[in-house]
């Protein structure tokens, strides 16, 4: 999973996990002590990105999130549920 950010959103970039049930993208702002879900406003899928679409499946390789706030250091991860892939992914660090 990696990150990129601008135009007040972030995007994220992963590889589609073919046999996951569900994923979920989570977010921390205290290093990690404490995870909630991020809020994605569309998901990448077949060449480009679907507003308005905000389940992840295992068809899906990037995601794009926002109501983040500006100079705050955000830590990321996905959650697999189901499948060969099941558990948390890398975490991430990203100051947005």
């Amino acid at each position: 999973m990696s990150g990129y950010k601008g135009d007040g959103v972030l995007t994220f970039a992963f590889n589609a996990k073919p046999d996951a049930t569900s994923i979920v993208v989570m977010q921390s702002t205290d290093n990690g002590s404490t995870w909630t879900e991020s809020n994605i406003i569309s998901i990448y899928k077949n060449g480009s990105f679907q507003t308005g679409v905000t389940i992840l499946d295992e068809t899906h390789n990037g995601v794009r999130i926002d109501g983040l706030v500006h100079g705050i250091t955000y830590k990321f991860k996905m959650v697999i549920i189901g499948g060969s892939y099941a558990g948390n992914t890398n975490v991430i660090t990203h100051t947005y």
